[in-house]
């Protein structure tokens, strides 16, 4: 299982793994056989990319304030941006996930942090859903997200904006783990020579999802 993985999978993954297959295992255990046949997840920590560029419009408050567990699907969104870098060349993802099973409802793919990709990928995650008034969507306090454009998507759908506080990305821990996953398991254990072959590998790493290119992304 780890080897099909690609050695992307730890303790925690691999345990959740054998469960879905009927196999009963607790976690010291699979630390244990884990350890013994040195099997080691390894995480490679890499500079953060942060759209925050001061404050161009009003901050809402931090309505989530960590109730990282909400009653029911499509109750609270979050989302935000990473980088990747080949070379001199970068691709920026923007993921819409909901915060009650950690589903990726939307995202878009783009080569500009810009406001047409986080839009693209909001605009997707409501297509897709069609939630409820009054859903809660997260984000940092990134320009995106103060943008009037990010606002009137919120406001035609009833959607409550929140931020996290500035500097503290603790506040969208469920976002930040996310790229956590898709860098360590993904883009560090293999070598992209293009943004084409990062997309496609990126592409089949959503749940279900299906990714939007940015409008004003040339790049293929």
């Amino acid at each position: 299982m780890f080897e099909r993985a690609h050695g992307r999978y730890g303790h925690r993954r691999i345990r959740l793994a054998l469960q879905g297959q009927g196999v009963r295992v607790s976690r010291k255990l699979t630390i244990k056989l884990m350890r013994e046949e040195g099997l080691v997840c390894r995480v490679r920590a890499r500079k953060r990319y942060t759209a925050y560029r001061g404050t161009v419009s009003r901050i809402v408050p931090n309505i989530l304030d960590r109730k990282f567990r909400p009653p029911h699907a499509n109750h609270t969104w979050v989302s935000d941006v990473s980088e990747f870098r080949i070379g001199k060349h970068k691709l920026y993802l923007s993921p819409v996930i909901d915060l009650y099973d950690h589903s990726v409802l939307g995202f878009a793919l783009g080569t500009s942090a810009n406001c047409d990709l986080t839009n693209e990928s909001l605009r997707h995650a409501f297509k897709r859903a069609q939630p409820a008034p009054r859903l809660l969507v997260h984000t940092d306090q990134g320009v995106q997200y103060q943008s009037a454009a990010w606002k009137k998507i919120l406001i035609k759908h009833q959607a409550i904006p929140s931020m996290s506080r500035k500097g503290n990305c603790h506040d969208n821990a469920l976002a930040e783990n996310f790229f956590s996953h898709i860098k360590t398991e993904l883009f560090y254990q293999h070598t992209f020579t293009t943004l084409h072959e990062l997309k496609q590998a990126i592409r089949p790493e959503s749940t279900g999802a299906t990714p939007k290119e940015s409008k004003k992304d040339s790049t293929a």
